[in-house]
């Protein structure tokens, strides 16, 4: 790996122990604020929706997502029990995100095939330690455990301010990482179409512009 590569991981290493050796990191999906992601691929999803898709396909349209949350994975559901909108979605669907079973010619139930294809680790952005840094990592609470990476040893106060919002601190030196504050682990509290948009963006980076972190 590039000594960028080595630096990046070895600061996820050290703030979220136990990463999974096929994690890659990638940048920030659109919309979000600058930030480095560790992202590790659901293996068995991702070959499920190859079988469909050669090329890595992400459901990461609001509408796309909010139907597979309406949907229970695996169970078929009446088609007449969905609004017509959320009708109108599952027919458009990519393939391998549902199936549409088909009585008569006629639409019968439907069925969640898919489900999320990867788990952000680590959002982790690198800057200096002050407010305006500690908003971006803290826009990222909604989804992963969040973390900033520093090459000036911050204040007593801004740690504890970081650690208040349950983000890591680390602090780059010649000799390495020297993690200040660990980060609080990020726990899923509630399932939003928004959530799930975001792991769909994090694996389709993940899958089309990997970077691996050899342990």
């Amino acid at each position: 790996m590039h000594d960028v590569d080595q630096q990046l991981m070895a600061a996820a290493r050290a703030l979220v122990p136990g990463l999974p050796d096929h994690t890659v990191w990638t940048t920030q999906p659109p919309g979000h604020r600058k930030a480095v992601l560790f992202t590790s691929i659901n293996l068995t999803e991702d070959a499920r929706r190859r079988t469909f898709h050669p090329v890595p396909e992400a459901y990461y349209r609001p509408d796309d997502t909010d139907l597979l949350l309406t949907l229970p994975g695996g169970i078929p559901v009446p088609m007449a029990n969905l609004t017509p909108a959320q009708q109108s979605t599952a027919r458009r669907q990519a393939a391998g995100a549902v199936h549409i079973d088909t009585t008569q010619g006629k639409p019968g139930t439907v069925t969640r095939l898919a489900v999320k294809p990867a788990t952000v680790h680590l959002a982790l952005v690198e800057g200096r330690a002050n407010a305006a840094t500690l908003g971006r990592v803290t826009s990222y609470a909604p989804f992963c455990t969040r973390a900033l990476l520093t090459r000036v040893r911050p204040s007593t106060n801004f740690l504890i301010e970081a650690g208040f919002y349950g983000v890591g601190v680390a602090l780059q030196t010649p000799e390495g990482i020297e993690v200040l504050v660990k980060p609080v682990p990020w726990v899923l509290r509630r399932h939003s179409p928004a959530g799930w948009c975001f792991v769909e963006h994090a694996y389709l980076a993940a899958t089309l512009v990997p970077k691996r972190a050899d342990p």
